[in-house]
This record gives C-alpha cells, sequence and structure tokens, in this order.
C-alpha cells in the first residue's frame, strides 16, 4: 500500500503560498507550532525543514522529532513532486500520530496484522470486568517445523499471514490473536455449553485447512486445539491459557483435532512434561539401546536385514518401548538428538559386523521431522564414512507416522 502522505489537496493543513506567507508571521491555531516569525522564504530555503508530500507518517514525524530542541516545533513545509510549497504540516499533530501509531503497534503481532498476547489481555479484562462468560480455543499447527525446513522461513511466513488472514474472516470470535510462532487463540464471548464451543472449535479448524498454494506447493493444514472456559477452566485469562494449552497438547497426544480441558489433563501433562526432562537426560547418559529384529525371506528364511528398535532403559521404570517415550520426543526438539543417537549406534555396531564378516543390512526408522532436515543426508553420510561402512549396509525407512 502507498504510505499515507503528510499533506495533499484534501487535508486542511494544506496552504496555498498566500497563505504561508501570511500566516508564518502568526499562530496558525496548532498550539506551539507557528509561535515563531520566520519569513517564508527562509524555511522553502532550508531541506531540514521541507518533505515531500508522499512522506509517510511516520517518517515525517520522526523527521520532527530529529531535529534540534526548538526547533522540534517548526511545521514541515510539504512540497510537491517539482520542489514547490503545497503548504504546511504542523509538528503537533504528527508527533501525535506517531505516538497512536506505537501504541497500536505494541498490541499488534508485527507478521500477521492480528491482535498480540497483550491485546488479548485487555480485550479478556474488558469482557470479564462486564461480568461476561467466556472461552479460548487454543490452536497450534501440526508439523509447521517442516514447512518452514522445507519451503523456507519466509514461506512458513507467508502460510502464516494466510491462516491468520482466514481466522480473522470469522465473524464468531470477539477476537483472534496470534501468540508467537505457529499459535493462534480465538476469544469467544457467552460460547454456550460444550457443544457448542466444540461447534465454534470445529468451525476455526475447518476455516485454516486450505489448501494454500505457497510457493506452487499446496498445503493442507492440520492443526490441534484446546479449550478452556471461565467456571471450568478457571476466571482469570491465566487460567483459561493454560488450560487450553494443555487442553491443546491432549488433542497432539491423543491425535484428535480438539480437546475441552478437564482436571485430569493437567496430571497427564505433568506426567509428559517429567517424562520428557527425563528423557532428555536418558539421551545424554547413554540409557537408550537398540534390539535387532531379523527380517527374514520367507521362502528361503535367510535373514535378509536386521531392523534396530529402540528402547530406553529407564533407571525407575525399566524398559520402556517406543510408543512410551517417541511421541513425547517428537513433539520437541529432542526428536533430532535420539535420532543422531540411534543413527550413531546403529552404524557402529553394523560397522563391527561387516568389519566380523557379516555383511546383513542394518535398518534404521525416521521420523518425519528429521526426514523433513537436510542436515540428515549430511549426518549419515559422516557417520558411513567415519566407520567406513559401505552406504548399502544401511537402509534407512520412514516410520508410519511420516508417511501418515
Amino acid at each position: 500500500m502507498p504510505p499515507d502522505p503528510i499533506a495533499d489537496g484534501a487535508t486542511r493543513y494544506v496552504l496555498d503560498r498566500l497563505h504561508l506567507e501570511t500566516m508564518l508571521s502568526g499562530r496558525l491555531g496548532y498550539g506551539r507550532a507557528l509561535l515563531h516569525r520566520r519569513p517564508a522564504r527562509t524555511i522553502l530555503r532550508d531541506p531540514a525543514l521541507a518533505l515531500p508530500a508522499a512522506t509517510a507518517w511516520d517518517d515525517a514525524a520522526r523527521a520532527c522529532l530529529a531535529r534540534p530542541g526548538p526547533a522540534r516545533d517548526t511545521p514541515l513545509v510539504v512540497l510537491d513532486k517539482h520542489g514547490g510549497c503545497l503548504g504546511l504540516a504542523p509538528a503537533g499533530p504528527l508527533v501525535e500520530h506517531l505516538s497512536r501509531r506505537y501504541e497500536s503497534l505494541a498490541l499488534t503481532d508485527a507478521l500477521t496484522g492480528l491482535g498480540n498476547r497483550r491485546r488479548l489481555g485487555e480485550a479478556a479484562a474488558q469482557l470479564l470486568a462486564g461480568g461476561r462468560q467466556v472461552a479460548l480455543v487454543l490452536i497450534d499447527l501440526d508439523r509447521f517445523k517442516e514447512i518452514n525446513d522445507s519451503l523456507g522461513h519466509s514461506r512458513g511466513d507467508e502460510l502464516l499471514c494466510r491462516v491468520a488472514a482466514e481466522l480473522a474472516r470469522l465473524p464468531g470470535p470477539a477476537g483472534v490473536f496470534r501468540l508467537g510462532g505457529d499459535e493462534f487463540v480465538a476469544l469467544l464471548a457467552d460460547p454456550g455449553d460444550d457443544e457448542r464451543l466444540g461447534a465454534a472449535g470445529d468451525e476455526l479448524l475447518a476455516a485454516i485447512r486450505g489448501p494454500f498454494e505457497v510457493a506452487g506447493v499446496p498445503i493442507t493444514v492440520e492443526a490441534s486445539a484446546g479449550v478452556a472456559r471461565t467456571g471450568s477452566g478457571g476466571s482469570t485469562l491465566g487460567d483459561l491459557l493454560a488450560g487450553a494449552d494443555t487442553a491443546m497438547y491432549a488433542a497432539k497426544r491423543h491425535r484428535v483435532n480438539l480437546e475441552h480441558w478437564r482436571p485430569e489433563l493437567g496430571a497427564a501433562q505433568s506426567t509428559d512434561l517429567r517424562l520428557q526432562t527425563e528423557l532428555r537426560a536418558g539421551i545424554d547418559s547413554g540409557q537408550l539401546v537398540l534390539h535387532y529384529q531379523p527380517l527374514v525371506e520367507a521362502g528361503t528364511g535367510a535373514i535378509h536385514s536386521l531392523e534396530a528398535l529402540v528402547r530406553w532403559r529407564h533407571p525407575r521404570l525399566g524398559l520402556l518401548l517406543p510408543a512410551a517415550f517417541l511421541p513425547a520426543a517428537e513433539r520437541s526438539d529432542m526428536i533430532t538428538a535420539l535420532t543422531d543417537r540411534v543413527l550413531a549406534t546403529a552404524i557402529e555396531q553394523a560397522a563391527r559386523w561387516h568389519r566380523a564378516g557379516w555383511t546383513v543390512p542394518v535398518a534404521v526408522n525416521l521420523p518425519a521431522p528429521v526426514l523433513a532436515e537436510d542436515r540428515i543426508v549430511e549426518v549419515t553420510a559422516k557417520l558411513l564414512a567415519e566407520h567406513e561402512l559401505p552406504a548399502g549396509a544401511l537402509i534407512v525407512e520412514a516410520t508410519e507416522s511420516a508417511v501418515m
């Protein structure tokens, strides 16, 4: 969009040359804007006081403030494209505009134009102070990191803006806000019963499903949503955000689109958080072990390959199968470190077997977040070279979640 001009033929600040000559000798009615007496010809010769008519309001206000102290109250001369004088732009309104602009920026997400967390707080406080019932629907885009890694962050930002635009079009919410990253929240006033609230959440998810074409690639957006309402979910915005966040992560764990907050979800999330913390320590301290399952030819019974299956030798819970810890790892950045450790261990073992004369390939499963990273090719090649293992001795497979 073109910038708003500081003065043009439609504004009350435009004065013809005659008015410029006469008005500069007195007050122009803008407070301290024209309490000086300078001939028009001296102002017109001063480039520091003149700006083109197409100058943006923000730039004009900053130009006013950048001048030495006494000159800050002096109006700016507005020039046409040929350098002629169109009129005056008083300093006061320009600075007031900049103040309002910064106040707006403090409440707005810079990328999408939606309200930010602070604006959400103000809107929710106003509804709660009026005795209204409110609910939050917190939406998190699934596997957004893969989109960023595959298409680049600028394309990821483009998708976020498209999602924000779709959410902003919906008439139901009292407001839609971006909390940061790929998280959005809709504020609902007087949402009705759980059935109506669930339907409102489903409508939000359906609105952002797409597909959206980004960089020539049609992208269908999958998302998880958590819902919390006053009463069952708490009485403050902090309570509601925490409850909606807990419910959203429960939706991811249960592989459903939407979950309502309920007390038992809090206990499950605490357990999940503890498990994630312990898993991070377990990866670093070597608690992951691999079991190798032979895959045999049905006709001959000959071993075709060995599938590396990860187990966690937990110091408190014993030997854990992947289902107990892989979902938590995939919801965090730990999945990369875990996969690196599994890949390194499998290649090291395969190299030992290869040197001993047993050349059966070893198969390693890679999850979707890791497959989306370019680095995995370099990491694998480096490990193969380090252990002098032929590439044919390693089979890389996609996990079931990656295919789904």
